[in-house]
């Protein structure tokens, strides 16, 4: 039997596949721009720990590049398209050691979105909001066809790809990093920061006034960043420092430890519980941000009478 096939393509199949090839080409394109460096300074003792933090961060969405930076190799840098910094910082906390964020780039994409009434610039606006990361959306342009988004690991082919599901035709313009440096900033800075719950003394440090001090009781240093983010500019961790908060607790038996361990292991920012004491009647807690006066009272409730001992900072190299 045979066959013969017509191979002559018709001009409806040519343009097709030239549109799918610059449709391919533009895919491309976006994921390039819209790359993210995250550098994250680690607690790393060993040869096997290093090796682990590579792992644990190759392991997260989005990431395309792993490597070190720094003399010692302390810090772990990582690429790709809308990684969740915060959410990596805090894996690696548990299975590698202390992590600071050092340093993630705010990215300002400004993207054309054919537009072709009132209700679709609101649509708009709606599907940049629910994107991961996203901290502000507004318009650009005289006609307002340009859809601006700010935000921290934002993936911005992604979100052209459902703007143009969700709304019409869309184009990334630009993926920039943004920064903000101004007196009204560095008062607005010290506002949000003084804002913040638990929050004792706030100022600023550097040359350039560009490092804002937070001295408190149970902060919540990763909101607090999120926060200046959206109401300030571009906001770096640079160090939290890590608190040892230990409890005197009745515990009665094998049992109440168990619970008292668990409590204290449920408490946002602990990274570490233990007994301490001949009777192992003390708990100890090491984490950062932790509320030390809600632990306290959380503890009362599910275990025993409860009594804050000592709050005290961990120092670097104990």
């Amino acid at each position: 039997m045979k066959f013969e096939f017509d191979t002559q393509l018709s001009k409806e199949d040519v343009s097709f596949k030239a549109d799918w090839y610059r449709w391919k080409k533009q895919r491309q394109s976006e994921r390039i721009k819209s790359e993210q460096k995250i550098v994250m300074k680690v607690q790393m003792n060993c040869q096997k720990c290093q090796t682990k933090a590579l792992t644990v961060a190759a392991e997260a969405n989005g990431v395309n590049f792993v490597g070190f930076e720094g003399a010692e190799k302390d810090k772990v840098v990582v690429i790709g398209d809308g990684v969740d910094a915060a959410m990596l910082a805090t894996t690696m906390r548990k299975k590698v050691g202390h992590t600071d964020i050092i340093s993630v780039a705010e990215q300002k994409i400004v993207m054309k979105v054919q537009m072709n009434c009132q209700k679709c610039q609101t649509k708009a606006l709606t599907v940049a909001a629910e994107a991961n990361g996203v901290n502000f959306v507004g318009f650009e342009g005289a006609e307002k066809d340009k859809v601006v988004v700010i935000g921290d690991g934002v993936d911005a082919a992604m979100l052209a790809t459902t703007m143009r599901k969700k709304v019409g035709h869309t184009d990334i313009i630009s993926v920039a990093e943004v920064q903000m440096n101004c007196q009204k900033c560095q008062t607005k800075a010290l506002t949000v920061a003084a804002d913040a719950n638990g929050v004792n003394f706030v100022g600023l440090e550097g040359a350039d006034k560009d490092k804002a001090v937070v001295i408190g009781d149970g902060v919540d240093a990763a909101r607090l960043a999120t926060t200046m983010r959206k109401k300030v500019g571009q906001t770096d961790i640079i160090s939290v420092a890590e608190q040892k908060i230990v409890m005197k607790v009745q515990m009665n038996c094998q049992k109440c430890q168990t619970k008292a361990l668990t409590v204290a292991a449920e408490a946002n920012g602990v990274n570490f519980v233990g007994l301490e004491g001949a009777e192992k009647d003390k708990v100890v807690v090491i984490g950062d941000g932790v509320d030390a006066a809600r632990l306290a009272t959380t503890m009362r409730k599910k275990v025993g009478h409860t009594d804050i001992t000592s709050v005290a900072e961990v120092k670097k190299g104990n």
